[in-house]
C-alpha cells in the first residue's frame, strides 16, 4: 500500500520530467530540419531567408519594448503583474529570434566559404 502512494504521488513528477524531455527532443528535430531545409536553399533565397529573420527579430524586439513598458508600468509590483507573462514570453521569442539570426548567418558564412 505505502509503495502505491508513492507511486501516485511521484507519477505526475514523472509526467512532467518526460514532456520536458519530449519537448526538448521535438525542439532538436525541429532545428535539424530547418538547418538541412536552409543549406539546401540556393544563395539566393538564403539571402532572402536571412533578411526575413532579421525582420522577424526586429518585430519581437519592438513586442519586447512594449510589453517592458508594460510591465514596468504596472505599479504595483512584480508579483501581481498581469504583464508579467507576457514580457517573459516576449523575451524568449526575441532571443529565439536572436539565436536563429545567428545561425543563419553561421551556415551562410560556412556555405560561402566552403563552396561545392
Amino acid at each position: 500500500m505505502t509503495y502505491l502512494i508513492i507511486a501516485a504521488a511521484l507519477l505526475p513528477i514523472a509526467a512532467l520530467v518526460a514532456t520536458y524531455f519530449y519537448m526538448e527532443h521535438q525542439a532538436r528535430q525541429n532545428d535539424l530540419a530547418e538547418t538541412l531545409r536552409f543549406r539546401a536553399m540556393s544563395a539566393v533565397e538564403r539571402q532572402q531567408a536571412l533578411i526575413q529573420a532579421k525582420r522577424d527579430r526586429a518585430e519581437a524586439y519592438a513586442h519586447r519594448n512594449d510589453m517592458s513598458r508594460l510591465y514596468s508600468g504596472w505599479k504595483w509590483g512584480y508579483r501581481h503583474n498581469p504583464y508579467r507573462t507576457r514580457y517573459s514570453v516576449a523575451q524568449a521569442q526575441y532571443v529565439a529570434a536572436n539565436a536563429r539570426v545567428q545561425k543563419l548567418r553561421t551556415i551562410i558564412a560556412e556555405l560561402d566559404g566552403n563552396p561545392s
